[in-house]
């Protein structure tokens, strides 16, 4: 029996959208999903399991998620129901386990309820991965202005903000900052998107193409002109591996990344924390939009 689509009722029962199927007591066995438990940390906060279902009488399977979408620990859960991959996002939110539930169907009959259980580690992150500039290399960066004269002393962001994930060992804080974090940012207030696989922006687009074939620092103003030169790609065609650090964008990421190029970037001042030998000075470099509006929406800072 060929399901095109599936809902499963409050009782359990599998209903075709268009037809009803009533289970043939005696004459099937119900197919058996398992359960699966894993250990991960949130270096990589994109989550990919293959789900495990058996059944007796050798029918093909679909696969359903039990739990619902968003839950403690995760969200935009979903998953392939003919392959039985199971996709989620990760957050951090102070959950130490997360449980997403799914169950198996033969067409006829549900399987029981079974859970992918995950422990959350905690990371080790070692460096960072920022390499200092001088202060002359910042100077010579193009100076970007505020149309605005009147900018509120402090403003909370945050809620635009992808869920923060963690870089692990890699020193590819920059990737994270521009790519993760601020090309992230841009897009959603432009776009109005809710974050997920292919609205996040991928740390390792950027780090693997400026880190000179080294698991070392890195400078946010080759991040930005890569942005603005060859744009961005999302993490669901270039995702992060905090082992791989060589790995250079397929075509496709290559050709996702062209829709998301910024228009230019420059630099909006720097602060100097003190006047003694090794004063540290902080530069703020902003992105400017590829957008009618043509404004200034995220900065980012570099400290030496």
């Amino acid at each position: 029996m060929q399901v095109m689509s599936l809902l499963e009722s409050p009782t359990g029962n599998l209903t075709n959208l268009s037809t009803s199927v009533a289970p043939l007591a005696g004459t099937n066995a119900a197919p058996i999903a398992e359960d699966i438990s894993l250990r991960l940390d949130l270096t990589n906060p994109i989550l990919e399991v293959q789900l495990m279902g058996t059944d007796a009488d050798g029918d093909a399977l679909t696969y359903v998620l039990h739990s619902t979408p968003e839950g403690g620990g995760y969200y935009d859960a979903f998953v392939e129901p003919e392959s039985g991959r199971l996709f989620a996002s990760l957050r951090d939110d102070g959950q130490d386990r997360i449980s997403i539930a799914y169950r198996v169907t033969d067409g006829m009959r549900f399987s029981n309820i079974a859970y992918v259980r995950i422990a959350i580690e905690q990371i080790d992150s070692g460096g960072l991965g920022l390499s200092a500039a001088e202060p002359e290399t910042y100077g010579r960066f193009k100076i970007e202005f505020f149309d605005d004269t009147a900018l509120p002393p402090s403003i909370d962001l945050s809620a635009n903000f992808p869920p923060v994930g963690s870089q692990g060992r890699q020193n590819s804080c920059v990737g994270w900052a521009v790519g993760h974090a601020l090309k992230s940012f841009q897009e959603r207030i432009e776009e109005g998107w809710e974050f997920g696989l292919t609205t996040v922006f991928s740390p390792a687009w950027i780090y693997n193409q400026i880190n000179e074939g080294g698991n070392q620092g890195s400078q946010i103003y080759d991040a930005l002109d890569l942005i603005v030169n060859k744009g961005a790609a999302t993490w669901w065609t270039m995702p992060y591996d905090p082992a791989d650090y060589l790995s250079q964008p397929t075509n496709a990421a290559t050709k996702e990344a062209r829709q998301y190029k910024a228009k230019n970037w420059g630099c909006t001042g720097w602060l100097n924390a003190g006047e003694s030998e090794g004063s540290h000075y902080t530069f703020f470099c902003c992105m400017v939009a590829n957008s009618p509006s043509g404004r200034i929406i995220s900065m980012a800072s570099s400290r030496t």
